[in-house]
């Protein structure tokens, strides 16, 4: 019964995890597997891996990450490189800059490990700030990802072109009062973003990245939903 399945859907497994990085970098993430997931044969089912932004880590995530695995989505939340549990080569603050730009490489990493799990077909991945840069790099000449969230970032004219290449549905949030190069890359990539299946909101403010969430409650369900319904296309 449809009422089951969606009771199966807010329970299931949660783990920690670990996973290299191309450049060996061991990264620490949990990973949340709905029970729709575990108990049916019936694959695959949507994944979603988060990307937090370069000051915090997965934890401000895990709303979010709970609400999607209502949803029946696969969801890896991890720390990238420097931060939270994933400071075996040193942390983030004391980090040369060459090695923190290398930082694209974490969220590539985790989409291969999401994907390599039972069960897990397209995949999503939402960014905040920083994080939307490093979820940009993870779609890029990878088929499997199928769906972006970009927050409050600045989307240069190299990125701007890698976003025509691609024909998946990008949800872009953006802040009015941020700084307008970055308000303004957002409204004009949304443009150029081929999927009909994309949206932009742009609030009122100057709110980046996680202080969206504080500012409207509805967002992260939003989220949700929205990332639910283009992978399950």
């Amino acid at each position: 019964a449809d009422w089951l399945a969606e009771r199966l859907r807010s329970f299931g497994s949660r783990r920690e995890v670990t996973f290299e990085s191309e450049d060996g970098w061991t990264l620490h993430g949990t990973l949340r597997m709905p029970e729709v997931v575990i108990v049916s044969n019936n694959a695959p089912f949507p994944g979603v891996v988060m990307l937090h932004s370069s000051f915090t880590d997965r934890h401000i995530f895990d709303h979010l990450a709970e609400l999607m695995v209502q949803r029946g989505l696969v969801v890896l939340n991890f720390d990238t490189r420097g931060r939270g549990k994933s400071t075996g080569k040193g942390d983030l603050l004391g980090m040369p800059p060459d090695e923190r730009n290398k930082t694209p490489l974490d969220a590539k990493a985790a989409v291969k490990f999401l994907s390599s799990q039972p069960g897990v077909g397209r995949i999503g991945v939402v960014g905040p700030d920083r994080g939307a840069v490093y979820a940009l790099a993870a779609a890029i000449g990878e088929p499997k990802v199928g769906a972006l969230v970009l927050m409050t970032t600045l989307i240069n004219a190299k990125d701007k072109e890698e976003i025509t290449k691609l024909d998946i549905p990008i949800f872009y949030l953006a802040s009015k009062e941020l700084e307008i190069a970055t308000n303004n890359s957002m409204a004009s990539a949304y443009a150029a973003t081929k999927n009909r299946g994309s949206r932009l909101m742009i609030y009122n403010g100057g709110m980046l990245g996680y202080d969206l969430f504080e500012a409207d409650e509805s967002l992260q369900p939003a989220i949700a939903n929205w990332m639910k319904e283009q992978l399950s296309r």
